[in-house]
């Protein structure tokens, strides 16, 4: 479990030197006045300043980052009644607690990172349409949307595996032994 912490965590330094550095890129050779928005047929319908497009590309997801690392911090201390998990009486039993939280933590940490990079390429794509006017700024924003997308169903699949309905012997204060469990399983 630890290593899983620590490379999240280095996956999130790395995520961070990346919005700085293309911050930092974009600062240096876009133009004063910058294309901010596009409509739905790819002509640009919002412009602002260079300075307004890369502090928020860099602080939103910076921001977001903060926010889901402080949930997974602040959950353990929150009141079990306002904690809303499946089956939240075995996940939230003390010999179980530890272990939930540190999944909840890593899962908030891995949602924040891809949403980073998700956010970071859309940056990348908007940079690169006021860089280059030849950029295909269509392609490069559906088809990272579409791989961000798949992550998240298979991000929220994790999820609701990890915390599925334990085995009936699993359950608090079922009083039955591990080699009792057909009996239960007929109930289910």
């Amino acid at each position: 479990m630890k290593r899983c912490v620590l490379i999240n965590f280095l996956i999130t330094l790395f995520v961070i030197a990346l919005i700085v550095i293309e911050g930092i890129v974009w600062l240096c050779i876009l133009p004063d006045t910058v294309v901010t928005h596009w409509d739905a047929a790819g002509n640009p319908n919002g412009w602002g300043s260079k300075w307004g497009f890369v502090l928020i590309c860099s602080l939103v997801p910076l921001g977001l980052m903060l926010f889901m690392s402080l949930i997974g911090i602040c959950l353990p201390k929150v009141p079990d009644d306002l904690i809303n998990l499946p089956n939240k009486e075995y996940y939230l039993a003390p010999q179980n607690r530890s272990s939930t939280f540190n999944y909840i933590r890593i899962s908030f940490l891995q949602f924040s990172n891809a949403l980073a990079i998700y956010m970071l390429v859309v940056e990348f794509s908007c940079g690169m349409a006021n860089y280059y006017s030849w950029w295909p700024q269509a392609a490069f924003i559906w088809a990272p949307m579409g791989i961000f997308l798949a992550w998240m169903v298979f991000w929220v699949i994790c999820l609701y595996r990890r915390f599925r309905r334990p085995t009936a012997h699993l359950l608090p204060g079922s009083g039955t032994r591990p080699d009792d469990t057909d009996n239960l399983l007929k109930d289910y």
